[in-house]
């Protein structure tokens, strides 16, 4: 039934999709999630040195920070020798991998959290005043490095366990693991200066509500229910929001800023809803502490298992502020829309406008000498032709439809002193589902003096 969507029907459904994910994220993948960080949380204060807090702390920061790093180092030979070509494999794997990655996520998480308890005693008057300057230093230092999204958890972050890039390391500059030495570098910058800024960020947010805004601890349920609003509220928003991202692309440090303040306010709300809902649990639903962390473990690991979604107890989401184009970048959580991304994408009806992207890759590869203006423009008006034919009905406004596709890849048509770009956004679809091609160039010129460059590899991609 869904294969038979026209685009205008189609669009409606994402949008209805997308509106179903966030209830889902918020409603149903946040709780497991808090429930596995809770149980497994507890499970080392019980059985982690319970008379020994020093030793317990230092035992999960030591086994934390090992696991962590062994797997980000492992993650891109184990990717090459389990692939999706053995489903039954490649399922038991990823997902005894990321149980495992989540206890070792979490004793990170427990060990940093316990050593700034040590260092930062609460109990000194002074303490509000420390809490917020390390606050404010780590919130610099993560928009200095460009990282202030990657502060954000569930619900806001999600992704399936169905994903093809499971297995990709997650890591903040992307490096390619065929040079180990950077790419050793980029994951000890990532697990130990931006994992461990975050952990700093939640601890004294964390400590700020617990000393100023919801000291009663029968303000829980307030500080869940303030949280949940702001998150779901912004969430609900995601469509306008992406759009102005979208139309600040080509002024970067003004979009920068834009996402930075949004994923900021994120952060504060993801806290406040985290705090709120671990302690109501832990205070009004949980049986005995033993009896409770065991109980809470097995819910929230089989409940994720079950939903598709156990990578999201680990590290997920580790990117640059401002990477993302088309407004993408703001809130990456689907749920239904990757279940459903076949039928609301039909791969048949752009297999023309596939085969002639690849058409040109392969013109690319084969002779980049001769890539010249004449080249690009001939294979950019091949490519409207296509996309004018695609995805439109026998519709009375078919041909104002055409027009204003073709219009908008005409204004997304540009040329820089460092790159071509052209998008073409197909009919009906989501920010997510653009048809993107880059052109490269190795000349310093403009657009004045495009016609002198011979020398233009070109990169094409369609994203799905």
């Amino acid at each position: 039934m869904l294969a038979n969507l026209t685009c205008s029907s189609r669009k409606h459904c994402s949008l209805g999709l997308m509106i179903a994910d966030v209830f889902i994220s918020t409603l149903i993948i946040f709780p497991l999630t808090v429930l596995h960080w809770d149980g497994t949380w507890v499970l080392q204060d019980e059985y982690f040195f319970p008379d020994n807090e020093q030793i317990s702390t230092l035992l999960s920061f030591t086994l934390g920070a090992t696991i962590c790093m062994f797997q980000l180092l492992m993650q891109p030979q184990l990717a090459e020798w389990i692939t999706t070509d053995t489903p039954a494999i490649y399922i038991l794997v990823t997902r005894i991998h990321f149980y495992i990655h989540g206890w070792a996520i979490l004793c990170y998480w427990r060990g940093t959290w316990n050593l700034l308890d040590f260092m930062f005693n609460n109990a000194n008057p002074k303490f509000i005043y420390v809490i917020i300057i390390i606050y404010v230093i780590c919130q610099l230092l993560m928009i200095l490095t460009r990282t202030v999204r990657s502060a954000v958890g569930a619900p806001v972050a999600l992704r399936l366990d169905t994903s093809n890039d499971l297995l990709e390391a997650d890591v903040v500059f992307k490096t390619s693991h065929d040079n180990f030495v950077k790419f050793a570098l980029d994951c000890l910058f990532t697990q130990f200066v931006v994992v461990t800024i975050s952990i700093t960020i939640w601890w004294a947010l964390w400590w700020l509500f617990d000393i100023t805004l919801f000291k009663d601890p029968s303000t829980d349920p307030i500080c869940c229910l303030v949280g949940f609003i702001i998150s779901i509220s912004l969430l609900l928003l995601q469509v306008p929001l992406s759009r102005i991202s979208e139309s600040l692309d080509g002024r970067y440090w003004l979009k920068l800023a834009y996402e930075d303040t949004i994923f900021i306010i994120l952060t504060w709300a993801n806290v406040m809803f985290w705090r709120g809902f671990w302690n109501v649990w832990i205070n009004d639903f949980l049986p005995k502490k033993t009896v409770g962390c065991w109980v809470s473990h097995v819910i929230g690991s089989v409940g994720l298992l079950f939903l598709q979604g156990l990578n999201n107890v680990g590290l997920n989401g580790i990117d640059r502020d401002g990477s993302y184009q088309g407004g993408s970048g703001i809130f990456p959580n689907k749920y239904l829309q990757e279940i459903f991304k076949e039928f609301l994408f039909d791969s048949s009806e752009y297999k023309g406008l596939t085969d002639q992207v690849t058409e040109i890759t392969s013109l690319a590869d084969e002779d980049v000498e001769k890539c010249s203006e004449n080249n690009i423009e001939e294979s950019v008006d091949n490519v409207h032709s296509h996309e004018m034919a695609i995805c439109i009905e026998s519709d009375e406004d078919d041909v104002s439809k055409r027009n204003e596709v073709v219009t908008e890849i005409a204004k997304n048509v540009t040329v820089s002193s460092k790159s071509t770009n052209y998008s073409m956004p197909n009919s009906g679809h989501l920010n997510d589902n653009l048809i993107e091609c880059s052109v490269s160039e190795s000349y310093l010129g403009g657009a004045d003096d495009f016609e002198d460059s011979e020398k233009l590899p070109m990169l094409h991609s369609l994203h799905r």
